[in-house]
């Protein structure tokens, strides 16, 4: 090898070992740097004890410490706090449901002389105005600002234009018969439909949304918490159930505003703002009132009558199956004795049947018996017969030899015995 070639040569390892040295260097340098506090103690590097470049381990960290927060209980009078001692039950059938079951609609049950939509329109609406001559009841004309939706509606007595204003229950009558209204009585369930801790005007087309849809939420989400306590106050006033997962939707909406007060029902005032000159005079309404009373009083009456017709239907159709069962028992009874008859002539033939087998098997054995009693009597018979020929032959042979030895030596004709037959 040359000597340009060896330079050539030597020249890429002595870069190779500098650069390895010095990457060293920089690795060590860098421990140290990076953990002062883990250097050798100065008395042994100074007494040349023997050192190393590798730190000590570190100390384990400390285990962390997990803290749960405890969520504060709810403040008394709240609407959480009412929710907590609500009884919770699974929702009953709706089995036997009808509106006609709350009474008819727009009772006057506070006794003001005005009917309970008009008392809510005149608690719910602004700026409003009332018919004249109705004695502060009849809201012609308002404004309302729709809890459901937020939006600000108009609202204009009318067969046209008197459904843009609905009034709404915050615990629908079907919920409210699924969640212990059924063993209500008629006048509570009354009562209950035309409280007004339950009623709200809202928006006409959002309220038959709600009732049509299986499951529904508040579009208003600032009204959200004012409805859901609502809602537990109702049912709390008349101690309706609620389920596991309707709580748990409450709690949930009642998270975000922990303080949110229980509504309290407060009585319809009439009146509250200015009266139009036109309608009909006070003794018409007075008396269109009487006839409302009188023709719900009918509507009542018919309704008794009809439950009264239904509960002799249901006595007659009780008294019918009970005398049907009553037919029926003393049938099962009578066929019972019959068997019980068949039963008895059935053993007695049977024993008479065995009691005739038994005459008979008797009288064959006597028969039976008198047959070979004559047999053994003709066997005597011929036995001695038999014994009396057998002599007779005896006494002739002797005879007939004695007879043989006669001295004259003649022989007389020997007469033989007749021998019985």
């Amino acid at each position: 090898m040359s000597r340009i070639q060896g330079r050539r040569f030597l020249g890429p390892v002595i870069v190779l070992v500098v650069a390895a040295m010095f990457g060293t260097l920089l690795v060590v340098s860098a421990g140290w740097l990076t953990k002062p506090s883990e250097r050798l103690p100065v008395t042994a590097a100074a007494a040349g004890a023997p050192t190393s470049i590798v730190p000590d381990p570190p100390a384990p960290d400390p285990a962390p410490v997990i803290v749960r927060a405890v969520a504060p209980a709810p403040r008394p009078g709240t609407a959480q706090a009412v929710l907590a001692t609500l009884t919770v039950r699974d929702r009953a059938a709706l089995t036997g449901f009808k509106r006609s079951l709350f009474g008819p609609e727009d009772l006057d049950t506070d006794h003001n002389g005005c009917d309970t939509r008009n008392d809510v329109l005149r608690r719910d609406l602004t700026g409003f105005t009332l018919a004249g001559r109705s004695n502060g009841c009849a809201v012609v004309r308002g404004t309302l600002r729709d809890p459901y939706t937020g939006r600000t509606i108009g609202y204009h007595r009318g067969r046209g234009t008197a459904a843009a204003v609905a009034i709404d229950e915050a615990v629908t009558l079907r919920d409210a018969w699924r969640s212990g209204a059924q063993q209500w009585s008629q006048a509570k369930r009354a009562q209950f439909a035309n409280d007004s801790l339950n009623l709200l005007a809202v928006d006409g087309p959002t309220a038959a949304k709600r009732a049509a849809a299986a499951s529904w939420v508040v579009p208003n989400t600032a009204f959200r918490c004012a409805f859901a306590a609502r809602q537990i106050a109702v049912k709390a006033r008349y101690g309706l159930t609620v389920t596991a997962g309707e709580r748990a939707t409450l709690a949930h909406v009642l998270a975000t505003c922990p303080n949110q007060p229980l509504p309290v029902a407060q009585p319809f005032r009439l009146g509250g703002g200015p009266s139009e000159s036109t309608g009909p005079s006070p003794a018409v309404l007075q008396a269109r009132l009487v006839a409302r009373a009188k023709a719900r009083a009918k509507a009542v009456a018919r309704a008794k009558a009809r439950a009264a017709r239904a509960k002799a239907r249901a006595a007659a159709r009780a008294k019918a199956r009970a005398a049907r069962a009553a037919r029926a028992a003393a049938k099962a009874r009578a066929r019972a004795a019959a068997a019980r008859l068949r039963a008895a002539n059935k053993a007695k033939w049977a024993a008479q049947a065995k009691a005739r087998k038994a005459i008979a098997l008797a009288k064959a054995k006597a028969r039976a018996a008198a047959k070979a009693k004559r047999q053994a009597e003709a066997q005597a018979r011929a036995v001695l017969r038999a014994k009396a020929k057998a002599a007779a032959l005896a006494k002739a042979r002797e005879a007939a030899a004695k007879a043989a030895q006669t001295p004259s030596g003649t022989t007389s004709p020997t007469t033989l015995p007749v021998l019985p037959s």
